[in-house]
């Protein structure tokens, strides 16, 4: 039978936890960081990325946020006591766009009718990988200090992509396991130069659903 290699991959939630992924690095396969974070400060992890970690990188797009209780990507403003959405996801939204970028504009959590048409649905997949691809070089890019390197950092690139992804319910099942398949396998039809990876993002108690692991065995194969 034949056996995958596993791998260990970090993921990497805040800057203050870089000193033990870099004290840990030689153990790890690879790092995964938020977009959030790449978006709060884009010139520290662009540099982390490239020229402390030496690893394989993956950027977690954080779709989730986008079809989940917006208020949980909210912060209060010490001096007004007003509430509004993180600066980081502002910033994200404009660059995945489409339904991200709606959903805070009118404050309402994406649905899946925002994507049900085959174009809109393929857009958005695009616009999330394109993201994961070249948002590193990007904050390179547009900085004069890196102008001599520019060959090089065009060449930086994710170890893998994630397809869009959302929260599945175990309650009223807003998205499903199906609609996590269809995303991915749009993905993995975009022809890219680079892995493509699902995230099952589910309530705990379908992870001991009989049906819904069915589900999972029997779809996830037909998505390439």
């Amino acid at each position: 039978m034949s056996v995958v290699e596993p791998h260990v991959i970090i993921r990497m939630g805040t800057h203050a936890e870089k000193r033990y992924v870099l004290k840990t690095a030689n153990l790890l396969d690879g790092v995964i960081i938020g977009a959030n974070l790449v978006e709060a400060t884009p010139a520290a992890t662009a540099s982390l990325i490239a020229h402390k970690l030496s690893k394989s990188f993956f950027i977690d797009p954080m779709t989730y946020a986008f079809g989940n209780d917006l208020d949980l990507i909210k912060s209060s403003q010490a001096k007004t006591g007003v509430s509004s959405f993180k600066r980081s996801y502002c910033r994200l939204s404009e660059h995945l766009g489409g339904p991200f970028h709606l959903s805070l504009q009118r404050s309402a959590a994406i649905v899946p009718s925002d994507f049900s048409s085959a174009k809109d649905a393929h857009d958005m997949c695009r616009a999330v990988a394109d993201y994961q691809r070249n948002r590193i070089p990007l904050i390179f890019l547009t900085d004069p200090e890196y102008e001599e390197f520019a060959d090089e950092i065009r060449k930086l690139r994710p170890a893998g992509v994630f397809a869009p992804y959302f929260y599945i319910d175990g309650g009223n099942r807003t998205f499903s396991i199906e609609h996590q398949c269809e995303l991915g396998m749009i993905t993995a039809r975009l022809g890219l130069d680079v892995p493509v990876h699902i995230v099952v993002c589910a309530a705990n108690s379908l992870l001991s659903d009989a049906r819904f692991i069915d589900k999972l065995i029997s779809q996830l194969p037909r998505t390439g």
